[in-house]
Formats: structure tokens, C-alpha cells, sequence
């Protein structure tokens, strides 16, 4: 993943080389100055990215152009600096919502965008039989087949050639995953079929990690969640020895930027709490506990898992159960320490011999791989699939969003440092003056969820906005306070 640079810049500043609107018959027109707001968006639960545009229009742009919603949206852009990354995209406009006078001269409206594959993905459907093969590698041809060289494509070598595809042709990158299957899918879209993989492929490096399928801004991505966890922090390019970017807020981080000479995009202009514990909801989602029920209609039998969140932290025969941080969610005297998934269980139609069919005496001479595919290879992901529902549940327990300067080089999937201040006006807290559970200066690591990057046309103003997750604490929550509250 790219670091951040080392130019001293302001941070609220953008360097926008194009913005630019196509007709569906090639016209083009540079709409930089009439730009009011834009977000584009990436998310590691979103299957693609989004923008919405909103423009500003004081020469009948709407008519004369016109825009009738079948508009491709050419973008360049990044963060003033010679190290910093260019971010180019191609949005496929869908929708034109807002539509108002602002005066007699002045008209707004929003349009609303998505990538192209994600049009292209509306307009597909996979009839297909894959058999023998890993999910990964059904999730790469199908996106390759479906998506990458689509016929739909054709549609957009637009007249004079003013988009130019191989600028934008995106790539999809995958984790290995475990296991040969069969896979039968009719009349669904290519990403609802690599959404399906993802929810039944296993991780050869992490078995209990479940996969993501998303978009970031350098292509999509097919992988295992937990690669993300254990990634190192981002780190600035351009230094030696190479730091950690670490972000901090308000007058304190104001006044350590001063002292310290950091950069102002390091700085936390806004903050806020999007999801605090909520127990109830932790217990229905499966985080402190959950059951797994297998049934095998061939064998007709039945097996159960019943796992529960302290016992698996506890146990190191799973090392693949990563975490940001070492300490747990729960207290070891918290009533939920012994949830068995009593308001949680998954029923999975599955394999549940060791083996696959074929090798049991009395089918071997009744099944073949021509005509049953879907006995042919075996599958015990069941075993795994309570582990990565308390994995995903973690990372929706703790989230928060903080606004910072804009930043071309950050990527959803990044960790980063965040020091977030104790709230104490106590003389022997500010000796200690970061939040106890999620970390100080020695680690304090968030997961980035999602990114929206929002330049502010009308005041010149870029910034980016972080939704990041935690999944772990810092200390340990059973260690008895000593001091003053």
C-alpha cells in the first residue's frame, strides 16, 4: 500500500488536472469551475465505488450540453506534492436528483455516479458451470470475463476517442483461497456471484477469515479480511528512518504539530462515534457467541459448532483469529463471558464427511464429477463461518469517522494510527493523556472501513473523511483502575 508524502503542503488544497463531462456521442466539456461539491467514495463493504457531483451551472450547461443522465465523468486529481499519487477515475453518471434555482441565473443539481464496471455489472448475467477450481480463481474469471472485456465496453469507445479505456482498466487482485469447488450460477450478475464466493471461500494463510469483495481507487479486490488486520501501519515515504503517520486532534495535536514539525494533514479536524458497544445487538449479530448447524442430506447427518469469543481468543490453537490489538471486547466476568450463540445460529446445507463422496465405499461407483458436480468436492467451510461472524461483528462494534486534510494517497484497507484524547480534566491525567482502551503513542491502530474524499468547490476546500474500526483494546479491560474518578 502507497505511503504518504513528505511535502510540506497545505492540506486542504487540491490539484485537479481534468473534470470533465461526455455525452453518450463523445462531446465533452470541462466543468471544473462549475464543480460546487464532490465525494467520491470507497468502502471495504461496498462492491464498488460512488460519487455525487454537484454542479453549480450559470451557462444552461443541463440543456445545452445536454446532461440526461447517459454521461461518462472523467476525473484527475491529487494532493498538491511531487510525491503524492494521482487519482484518476471514469464514473458512469446514473440519476440527476436535486434539480433547483438558486436565482434567475444560477441552477443546482446533483449527479449521481458509479464506476463503469458497476454499470456493466447491472447489464450481465453469468449462465455458467465452474467445477474443480478454488473461489478465488471463479472470482477472477468471472470478473475478468464478465466485467474486464465485457462487450458492453465497446459502448464506451465513444466518438473521437475521448475516453481513453486503457487509462482506466482496472485489474482485480485475490487472495488464495483453500479447496477445490463447484459452483452453478444462473441469472445472477457477475458481482453477486463473486459476493458469493466470498461468503464461501476460506483463506489458505487465514482459515478463519472470511473474504471481502470491494473497490478502492487502484482496482478491486478479492481477499481475505484478515490480510488487512495484519498489515503494518501506513508510513511516510520519503523519511529515514521510516515513521508511522500517526493522526491527532484538535488544539493538543494543533500545538504537537507546532513543536514537532508535522504536517497539518496529520491533524483531526473532525470527530465523531458512529457505533459504540451495544450489547444487545452484539449478542443477535453472533459477536459474543454463536451455533453452527451443518446438515448432510446425502450422509443424513447433522454436526454442530458452538464457539464463543473469550474461549476462542483464549485458545492459540487458532492463530489465524487476528485482531488490530491482543486485549478482547469482553470481560472475562462480563454476562456474556459464556454465550454459547444462544441468539445466534447459521444453518448451512454442507458436507460434512471428512472426505469428499467419492471416497466413501458404497457412493464411489455412484457419483461422477461430469454429472455431479456439486457432490464431487468437499467443503467443511461451516466449520470456520461462526469465527468470521464474530470477526465481522468486531469490526462494526467500535467505529468512528474524523475528518482530515485531503489526502490522494490513502487507500480503504489502510491502517493508521489515531491518538484520541482522554476525556479528564485531572492534573495526573494529562501525564497520560490518550484514551486507555484504544492505545497510546506505542500503538493505537484503527482499520480504514471507508473513505470519502470531498472537495468543496465554492470554498476551495479538500478534505477527507475516514470511517475507521476497531476490533480489539489496546489494555487490558479486567485491569482494576487506580486513581481518581
Amino acid at each position: 500500500m502507497p505511503g504518504i508524502s513528505e511535502a510540506n503542503f497545505l492540506n486542504d488544497n487540491i490539484e485537479m488536472t481534468s473534470a470533465s463531462l461526455i455525452s453518450s456521442d463523445g462531446s465533452l466539456v470541462d466543468i471544473r469551475y462549475q464543480i460546487a461539491d464532490l465525494s467520491i467514495k470507497e468502502n471495504i463493504f461496498t462492491q464498488s465505488m460512488s460519487a455525487s457531483l454537484v454542479i453549480l451551472d450559470g451557462i444552461g450547461l443541463i440543456d445545452k450540453f445536454p446532461i440526461v443522465g447517459e454521461e461518462f465523468f472523467s476525473l484527475r486529481f491529487r494532493t498538491p506534492g511531487s510525491d503524492n499519487v494521482f487519482v484518476t477515475k471514469l464514473f458512469a453518471v446514473y440519476s440527476i436528483s436535486d434539480r433547483k434555482k438558486s436565482d434567475d441565473r444560477l441552477e443546482m443539481y446533483t449527479l449521481n455516479m458509479v464506476s463503469i464496471e458497476s454499470m456493466i455489472d447491472t447489464l450481465t448475467t453469468v449462465d455458467r458451470n465452474y467445477v474443480g477450481l478454488r473461489y478465488d480463481e471463479i472470482a477472477k474469471k468471472v470478473f475478468e470475463d464478465f466485467i474486464l472485456n465485457s462487450d458492453l465496453k465497446g459502448g464506451l469507445n465513444v466518438k473521437d476517442r475521448y475516453i481513453d479505456l486503457a487509462r482506466f482498466k482496472k485489474k482485480i487482485s485475490v487472495d488464495q483461497s483453500s479447496g477445490l469447488h463447484s459452483l452453478t450460477t444462473v441469472g445472477d450478475t457477475p458481482f453477486k456471484v463473486i459476493k458469493k464466493c466470498a461468503d464461501l471461500a476460506q483463506s489458505i494463510d487465514y482459515p478463519d477469515s472470511d473474504f471481502i469483495f470491494y473497490e478502492d481507487r487502484d482496482g478491486f479486490n478479492f481477499i481475505a479480511i484478515s490480510s488487512l488486520l495484519e498489515a503494518e501501519p501506513l508510513k511516510r515515504i520519503g523519511v529515514n528512518p521510516p515513521e508511522e503517520v500517526v493522526y491527532v486532534m484538535g488544539d493538543q495535536g494543533l500545538e504537537e504539530s507546532r513543536q514537532k514539525g508535522k504536517f497539518r494533514y496529520d491533524l483531526i479536524r473532525q470527530f465523531e462515534f458512529n457505533n459504540s458497544p451495544d450489547t444487545i445487538k452484539s449478542s443477535h449479530t453472533g459477536m459474543y457467541g454463536n451455533k453452527i448447524h451443518a446438515f448432510d442430506p446425502i450422509l443424513k447427518k447433522r454436526n454442530t459448532i458452538t464457539n464463543n469469543y473469550l474461549n476462542i481468543q483464549r485458545d492459540k490453537k487458532i492463530p489465524s483469529f487476528k485482531t488490530l490489538d491482543s486485549n478482547n471486547l469482553v470481560s472475562e466476568k462480563s454476562i456474556h463471558s459464556n454465550d454459547t450463540g444462544a441468539s445466534h445460529s447459521q444453518y448451512y446445507i454442507n458436507n460434512i464427511f471428512d472426505k469428499n463422496y467419492e471416497e466413501i465405499e458404497y457412493m464411489k461407483d455412484r457419483i461422477k464429477q461430469d454429472t455431479d458436480r456439486h457432490l464431487f468436492h468437499h467443503d467443511d467451510s461451516y466449520k470456520s463461518k461462526g469465527r468470521t461472524a464474530m470477526k465481522f461483528s468486531l469490526l462494526n462494534n467500535y467505529t468512528l469517522t474524523i475528518a482530515v486534510g485531503g489526502n490522494s494517497n490513502l487507500v480503504v484497507g489502510n491502517i493508521v494510527n489515531v491518538e484520541l484524547p482522554l476525556s479528564s480534566d485531572l492534573e495526573e491525567d494529562k501525564l497520560q493523556p490518550y484514551t486507555h482502551l484504544f492505545g497510546n503513542k506505542k500503538s493505537n491502530k484503527f482499520l480504514i472501513t471507508g473513505l470519502t474524499h470531498n472537495f468543496i468547490g465554492t470554498a476551495g476546500r479538500y478534505f477527507t473523511y475516514l470511517t475507521l474500526a476497531k476490533d480489539s483494546y489496546f489494555n487490558d479491560i479486567n485491569t482494576k483502575y487506580v486513581g481518581k474518578i
